[in-house]
């Protein structure tokens, strides 16, 4: 599924929210006031029985930024290419 995600102060995403994405490792802060499309995938690896996400942010066609989605975790996001910190994160 894709979805548009326009990053500037004024939406949904935060400075808060974007202070915390930089700190589990992903900057989206270079693509403030630009449009970004993300797009997520449920991936077969399970925590706690739920299925864990990737999430890739896209724009002009090339992938900028992603990370991986933790049901129960916190933070609940780690970078893609983690992927023992994100089996364990939150533990």
């Amino acid at each position: 599924m894709a979805t548009s995600l326009p990053i500037h102060p004024k939406n949904s995403i935060s400075k808060e929210v974007l202070e915390n994405y930089k700190a589990a490792g992903v900057d989206l802060t270079p693509y403030t006031g630009q449009e970004l499309h993300d797009f997520r995938y449920e991936l077969k690896e399970e925590r706690a029985g739920r299925p864990l996400t990737a999430v890739l942010f896209e724009q002009d066609g090339k992938i900028v930024a992603s990370h991986v989605v933790l049901p129960d975790a916190s933070p609940g996001i780690f970078p893609i290419d983690d992927r023992e910190g994100a089996m364990q994160g939150g533990e």
